[in-house]
């Protein structure tokens, strides 16, 4: 009994000893995190000088022939930038905890505004290389017409602002590709309501006939025709 009073007397005090303890090594443990996060912010500001080259170099980039290599050149970036822009985010919240002051990373915001013209033009350029090639020398009736009307509204807004950004940039060869890539898909947009009307669930065998038969053209079997056989 005597023991145990003794004990239960004690114990605060080496409940107070262990809290000191702790807090040092708190303190110590905090410092190190401290002192990781600056290499690294070091070392970020390193892959923020190389993000600006690669940026820069997208310039040099103006064959539409090596349009998927440069898509995905253009897709390797952009997720590279993105990562820039999470990981400056999370260095920000860090300075927070540290009470130390914010560091400014507008510069990545700016880098990316710089790219996306670049990522509008050749993303643009490839989905829409792709899938032009798939709806007009794919089967008719494979056709999904809320699929093209949206996608086709989508390129549209992408390629204009990239043709805006590079006619005022006075980029001429990437501007002729923005343009050719604009006139292709202006030239297919009169085809997107007559999809959408003929490839409407309602359509049947007895239509098709009188379509047939009202601009005398052969459409039998349907199933078999091409968009561009059909248009």
């Amino acid at each position: 009994h005597s023991n145990t009073k003794w004990q239960v007397f004690g114990l605060p005090n080496k409940i107070h000893q262990k809290c000191a303890e702790i807090t040092e090594q708190n303190v110590a443990v905090k410092k190190r995190f401290h002192e990781d996060m600056r290499g690294e912010q070091t070392n970020f500001t390193k892959t923020i000088s190389e993000l600006g080259d690669t940026v820069s170099g997208l310039v040099d980039k103006t064959n539409l022939e090596d349009v998927i290599e440069i898509a995905d050149y253009i897709n390797t970036v952009d997720k590279q930038l993105n990562t820039a822009l999470d990981k400056a985010k999370l260095f920000n919240s860090r300075e927070t905890l540290f009470e130390q002051d914010i560091t400014d990373y507008e510069e990545l915001n700016s880098l990316y505004k710089k790219f996306e013209p670049f990522s509008h033009l050749w993303q643009t350029a490839k989905d829409w290389t792709h899938d032009r090639d798939s709806w007009t020398t794919g089967r008719f009736v494979d056709l999904v017409s809320e699929e093209i009307e949206a996608k086709v509204d989508k390129y549209n807004i992408s390629i204009n602002k990239a043709t805006k950004f590079f006619g005022k940039a006075d980029m001429a060869l990437q501007s002729d590709i923005a343009n050719s890539i604009k006139k292709q898909i202006s030239d297919f947009v009169p085809e997107v309501p007559l999809i959408v009307t003929l490839r409407n669930p309602g359509m049947r065998e007895r239509h098709w006939e009188e379509i047939a038969k009202q601009l005398n053209v052969d459409l039998n079997p349907i199933e078999e025709k091409t968009t561009q056989q059909v248009s």
